[in-house]
């Protein structure tokens, strides 16, 4: 867990404190038991508290908790998460907008069977699967990019469950049966690792030779007409939040880009995303002020932006059915 602590913070450090979410329950479980007077008991007869040793566990937890010193950013993986979600950027990049309800759909599932668990009698819970499964579920829907780690880590207590259910409603002890059969012959086994890899190569063929980029989506021509028309070194472009990147890859520079470390106050003490973000979203009354404090030379729009409506001086250098490209004439 150390190693993966030191990992972690050093290759994806805004998710790094994520890591500490699951000790959590456990740690929780341990106070709840030291003020029922070191009893171990059933809370209405359903969910059990044990007597856990967390000596090591704790001690992994502070080793893993220091770790955050051994990445060169300082202090920001201990504030990351913090700063990024104090921020507006949580108001536009997709992976920290709510997430939508088909991308639950998953942890939906997990829910049911959740509850499901509750109301039957004859299955216990234990308060550390309650509490961790009941915290991943709320932790999931907050943002996009959690649904996919809150189903990892519910997945085992989740299994814990199904097996009990299982064993309680499983008279003929039909998936005993299964799961003796599959140890005994390797048929079984061969054919269902053949079906996920075929699948699994299938799926990496279709990328492999994927020999385009979809232009409705990214300024494929736009770029080529600006290397062909423009002096690029002495282009300074503003253009859309998701298109930047492409720009940026393609050698052309961009005012900001989608790094928000670099281009946040909370993060560098510059207000440039944020000033993006006020005419693009707030107030387009702004967008020449824009346009004047950071120098900007072209701007890329999409086509369905209303924002050309208050380009002052602009000239429209050029246009296809997806982006459009203005040359700022008199600042």
């Amino acid at each position: 867990l150390t190693i993966l602590s030191i990992l972690l913070v050093n290759f994806h450090s805004s998710v790094w404190l994520i890591f500490f979410l699951p000790f959590l329950p456990y740690f929780a479980e341990k106070i709840i038991y030291k003020i029922f007077n070191n009893k171990e008991l059933k809370i209405l007869n359903k969910i059990i508290i044990e007597n856990r040793n967390l000596k090591y566990l704790v001690i992994t937890f502070s080793i893993c908790l220091f770790s955050g010193f051994l990445s060169p950013l300082g202090l920001n993986p201990y504030t990351y998460i913090f700063k990024i979600m104090k921020g507006i950027t949580k108001e536009f990049i997709i992976e920290l907008l709510p997430t939508k309800l088909i991308l639950t759909f998953p942890i939906n599932i997990f829910i049911i069977i959740f509850i499901f668990a509750i109301l039957i009698k004859k299955i216990k819970l234990k308060l550390t699967d309650f509490f961790l499964i009941t915290g991943f579920i709320i932790f999931g829907k907050l943002a996009v990019r959690n649904v996919f780690i809150a189903m990892i880590f519910i997945s085992y207590p989740i299994s814990r469950i199904l097996s009990n259910i299982i064993n309680i409603y499983d008279k003929k002890n039909i998936f005993e049966k299964i799961r003796k059969t599959l140890e005994k012959n390797l048929l079984p086994n061969i054919l269902i690792f053949v079906f996920i890899l075929s699948i699994t190569t299938n799926n990496y063929k279709n990328i492999k030779y994927q020999e385009y980029i979809e232009e409705n989506l990214y300024p494929v021509e736009l770029v080529k007409f600006m290397y062909r028309n423009l002096d690029i070194k002495n282009t300074r472009l503003c253009a859309e939040f998701d298109i930047n990147s492409y720009f940026e890859f393609s050698g052309i520079k961009t005012c900001f880009d989608s790094r928000t470390e670099v281009f946040c106050k909370e993060f560098s003490n510059v207000t440039i995303l944020e000033d993006w973000y006020n005419f693009n979203y707030e107030n387009p009354n702004t967008v020449m002020d824009f346009i004047k404090k950071y120098n900007v030379t072209h701007i890329a729009l999409y086509q369905t932006n209303a924002l050309s409506e208050y380009l002052v001086n602009c000239k429209k250098i050029y246009s296809d059915n997806s982006f459009v490209l203005y040359e700022i004439e008199n600042k």
